[in-house]
């Protein structure tokens, strides 16, 4: 009795290994074969960004949890110091990384790290890296896409130029009073 009990819960165990095992691949599987498309909205989102340079221009991206912080000027300036690179022409060297690729398993090395990893395939976070051609010069430009309702939504962007940009002269404060 005992013995057919815990052979029951062994076939059960192993079941349930089976079907988290067969999810978890189909949802990797699922993120790799949408991979064009994800490296098409992040390259899309830079290429509505640098028509003007403003924000606004990409806050329909913008997931909703982070869509509510770009409202003033602090989220504008970072862009405004990007302005001078000018339009997009072109990009290259675009690569993928999503939460579950051979890559990121060997560099786990703790529950923790697993358990991010794991966080990131279900919420089916992408992080989408290329290098960037701008009318007046190189930035690379890393995107992270996350699902939020069913679609990707632009969750982090960083632009980092490789050209030097000019940078803006600060007024000298003047003195009140000579003595």
């Amino acid at each position: 009795m005992i013995r057919t009990f815990f052979a029951g819960l062994g076939v059960v165990f192993a079941l349930i290994l089976v079907f988290c095992a067969s999810f978890l691949g189909r949802v990797a599987y699922d993120m790799h074969a949408k991979g064009p498309a994800y490296e098409k909205l992040a390259v899309g989102i830079t290429r509505d960004l640098a028509r003007s340079w403003s924000v606004k221009d990409i806050k329909t991206h913008y997931a909703g949890a982070v869509a509510h912080r770009l409202g003033g000027a602090a989220a504008q300036a970072p862009f405004d110091a990007l302005r001078p690179l000018g339009p997009l022409r072109y990009v290259d060297d675009v690569t993928l990384e999503t939460g579950w690729s051979v890559a990121t398993l060997r560099n786990v090395k703790s529950p923790a790290a697993a358990a991010e990893q794991l966080a990131l395939l279900l919420s089916k976070s992408v992080k989408v890296t290329f290098l960037a051609k701008f009318a007046n010069g190189f930035a690379q430009v890393t995107i992270a896409l996350r699902n939020e309702g069913g679609q990707m939504k632009l969750w982090h962007l960083q632009i980092d130029s490789r050209t030097p940009l000019p940078q803006r002269t600060r007024r000298r404060p003047r003195p009140i009073a000579h003595a």
